[in-house]
C-alpha cells in the first residue's frame, strides 16, 4: 500500500446555488474506495468536503513500473549506455525518444525486463532531455520515464608558451647592432566563456492580497451579442506600458559584443502573438568561420535553452529570429559553439520580452496553486498530446476550445499536439469508454451522468490532472501532470463568449492554477465574461510555462520490486 498526495480537480459554479453532497455521490465515493480495497495496490488519502459542499473524489489508476539509469554527464557527441528494468516479467518492447531531435533506438527486455540501449549526446552545451517508453503491450499498460543528460564540452587548452628566442652566435668580425627580443615571463591568459554563476531563482508571487467579493448569489447573465459587465476590484494605478500597434522596427538596434561574435539586436520589446520577432544579426570572428552552427538561446529558469539555430556564411555573418509567440521576459544570447579547430565564441547577454497586446487588469499576486500540498506543473520541455470529444457539445464548441488552448499557448509557451477526436469520456461512469491512453489531456463535452466528475447542480465544468509523478525543478519539488482533463457540462446553454470563457478557465486549471478572489482574473470560479487574462492568471502560468524550465523526475527507489508513488488526482472544492 502507497499513501499518494491529493490533488487535483476543480469546479466551477453557476450563480446562485450550493449544494452539500449527494446519495448518488456518496454511492460513487463508496464503490471508488471499495475498488481500492480490493486491488490493494494503491490508496486515495480520502477528502473532505469543503465549504461549498463538494464531496471529494479519487481515480485509481495503476502505478508506473520502469526505472533507468544514465550518466548524468557526457561530451558533445559521446556515444553512451542507457539501460533499465520494465518490471513486468516479459519481454516486451523498450523505445528511447531524442526529445530534441525525436530519433527513437528501440529493443526488447529480456525475460526479467532488462534493457539496454544506445544514445548518442547533441552537438552543444545543453541539457538533454530522452524518454523511454514500453508501449502498450498485450495486457500490458504503456509506462514511460523522462531523464536527462547534461552536456558539456570541455575548456579550451590552454595554449602553448611563445618559443624562447633563439641564440645568436657572435663572430668577432660581427657584433650585433640590435638587443634580443626579451622572452615574455608569463604565458598570455585564455579566459573561456562561461555561463553565469548562478542562476535566476522563479519565486512565486506569493497568495493573493484581494478580498474575495463572495460568491454571487445569482444566475450569470449571458448575452452572445453584449459587452460582459465587469466591476474590477482594483483600478490600474498607471498607464498601460503596452503599445499593442508597435513594430520591431520601432525598437532601436542594440549591439552586442562578445568573445569572438559580435552581433545586433532589432526589436528586443516586441508584442506577443502579432506576428513580431526579435532579429539578429551578426558576424562570428577568428578562425574556421564559414559554416559554423549558430544557436540563439535563452534563460530560463533552469539554464540556458535554445530556441533558434542558423549557420554562418563563407565570412562568418549570419541572422536569426526569436519569435515573439508567447509572452516572456527573458535574458538571451547568441553562441556559436566550440569546433575541433575553434573554440566556443559567445555574444554578450541581451534583455528581450514579448509582452500582452492588451494590458492586463488586477494585482499580479492574485493567482494560487490548484493544490495547496504540492505545485503541478507540465513538463515545458516536452508536448502535451490531447484528444476532444465534441459529440454531444453545442454548436460551436470545437472553435471555443481552439481558441482557449492558443490563448494558454500564448500564455505559457506550452505547446499542445493534437492527436485527432475521440468516443471516449474522462474520468468515465461504468459503461461509458474511456478515452485513448495515447492523449495525456483529454477534452470533452458531457452530461453529470456520464462522468464520475461531478457536475451537478450549479457546476458548469471541472478541470485538472487526474495523475502526475514526482520530480523537481528549479524551484524545488514539483509534481509533473502526466494526465489532465477538461470536461464542461452540457446540460445548460452558454453563448459562445461564455463557452471560451469557461473552456479557457479549466484549462487553466488543466496546466495547475487553482481559484483567484480577484473579479479581474479568469482564473475567478464564476463566469463574469472576461476578454483576456488578467495580471494574477500571467502571473500564475508564467510559473507553470516554458519560463518554468524543464522538470525532472525522481529516480525509483533502490530496491527490488518498488515503484515511484503514482499521485492520484481528486477533485477540490
Amino acid at each position: 500500500m502507497k499513501l499518494l498526495a491529493p490533488v487535483a480537480l476543480t469546479t466551477e459554479r453557476r450563480r446562485g446555488t450550493s449544494r452539500g453532497p449527494s446519495t448518488t455521490r456518496h454511492r460513487r465515493l463508496l464503490a471508488l474506495v471499495a475498488a481500492a480495497v480490493v486491488a490493494a495496490t494503491l490508496t486515495a488519502i480520502p477528502s473532505h468536503a469543503g465549504d461549498t459542499g463538494i464531496t471529494a473524489r479519487a481515480v485509481s489508476v495503476r502505478a508506473a513500473k520502469l526505472s533507468v539509469s544514465a550518466p548524468r554527464k557526457v561530451e558533445p557527441g559521446d556515444r553512451f549506455k542507457v539501460t533499465g528494468r520494465v518490471r513486468t516479467g516479459v519481454r516486451r518492447p523498450v523505445k528511447l525518444i531524442d526529445r530534441r531531435t525525436r530519433k527513437v533506438a528501440s529493443t526488447r527486455t529480456s525475460n526479467k525486463g532488462a534493457f539496454r540501449l544506445t544514445a548518442t549526446a547533441g552537438p552543444v552545451d545543453e541539457l538533454q532531455r530522452f524518454t523511454v517508453v514500453a508501449p502498450k503491450y498485450r495486457r500490458l499498460k504503456a509506462v514511460k520515464k523522462s531523464f536527462s543528460v547534461d552536456v558539456v564540452a570541455p575548456l579550451p587548452e590552454q595554449p602553448p608558451p611563445p618559443p624562447a628566442p633563439s641564440t645568436t652566435v657572435i663572430t668577432p668580425t660581427e657584433v650585433p647592432t640590435a638587443v634580443p627580443t626579451e622572452a615574455p615571463t608569463t604565458a598570455p591568459t585564455v579566459t573561456p566563456t562561461g555561463t553565469p554563476t548562478s542562476e535566476p531563482t522563479i519565486t512565486p508571487t506569493g497568495e493573493p492580497t484581494v478580498t474575495s467579493t463572495g460568491t454571487p448569489t445569482s444566475e450569470p447573465t449571458i448575452t452572445p451579442t453584449g459587452e460582459p459587465t465587469v466591476t474590477p476590484t482594483a483600478t490600474p494605478t498607471s498607464e498601460p506600458t503596452v503599445t499593442p500597434t508597435q513594430t520591431p522596427t520601432e525598437t532601436p538596434t542594440e549591439t552586442s559584443a562578445g568573445d569572438g561574435l559580435d552581433s545586433a539586436w532589432t526589436g528586443t520589446r516586441i508584442v506577443a502573438g502579432t506576428g513580431q520577432s526579435v532579429q539578429i544579426t551578426g558576424t562570428v570572428t577568428g578562425t574556421d568561420v564559414a559554416g559554423r552552427d549558430v544557436v540563439v538561446e535563452q534563460l530560463y529558469a533552469d539554464g540556458w535553452h535554445e530556441v533558434a539555430r542558423t549557420t554562418t556564411s563563407t565570412t562568418g555573418t549570419f541572422s536569426s529570429l526569436i519569435v515573439g509567440d508567447w509572452i516572456f521576459e527573458a535574458p538571451a544570447r547568441v553562441r556559436a559553439p566550440a569546433t575541433a579547430s575553434a573554440p566556443n565564441a559567445s555574444s554578450g547577454v541581451v534583455a528581450t520580452s514579448s509582452v500582452p497586446a492588451w494590458t492586463p487588469l488586477g494585482p499580479p499576486a492574485a493567482w494560487t496553486e490548484i493544490s495547496s500540498t504540492g505545485r503541478w506543473r507540465w513538463d515545458p520541455c516536452d508536448t502535451i498530446t490531447y484528444r476532444t470529444n465534441f459529440d454531444l457539445a453545442p454548436a460551436g464548441a470545437r472553435e471555443a476550445v481552439d481558441e482557449a488552448l492558443a490563448d494558454i499557448a500564448l500564455a505559457t509557451g506550452l505547446r499542445f499536439v493534437y492527436l485527432g477526436d475521440t468516443d471516449g469520456f474522462p474520468l468515465p461512469e461504468a459503461g461509458v469508454p474511456a478515452v485513448e491512453a495515447d492523449a495525456e489531456l483529454a477534452i470533452a463535452f458531457a452530461p453529470d451522468h456520464m462522468t464520475t466528475a461531478d457536475l451537478s447542480g450549479a457546476v458548469v465544468g471541472r478541470g485538472g490532472f487526474s495523475q502526475g509523478e514526482r520530480g523537481s525543478d528549479a524551484v524545488g519539488p514539483v509534481i509533473e501532470g502526466t494526465s489532465g482533463i477538461l470536461i464542461v457540462d452540457t446540460e445548460w446553454s452558454p453563448s459562445h463568449e461564455a463557452l471560451v470563457d469557461v473552456t479557457r478557465h479549466e484549462l487553466g486549471h488543466a496546466v495547475g492554477l487553482g481559484h483567484s478572489s480577484d473579479t479581474d482574473q479568469v482564473m475567478y470560479p464564476s463566469l463574469l465574461g472576461w476578454d483576456d487574462w488578467g495580471a494574477g492568471d500571467l502571473s500564475g502560468l508564467a510559473t507553470k510555462g516554458r519560463a518554468g524550465g524543464c522538470i525532472t523526475i525522481d529516480a525509483p527507489p533502490p530496491y527490488p520490486g518498488a515503484a515511484r508513488t503514482t499521485v492520484v488526482g481528486r477533485t477540490l472544492p
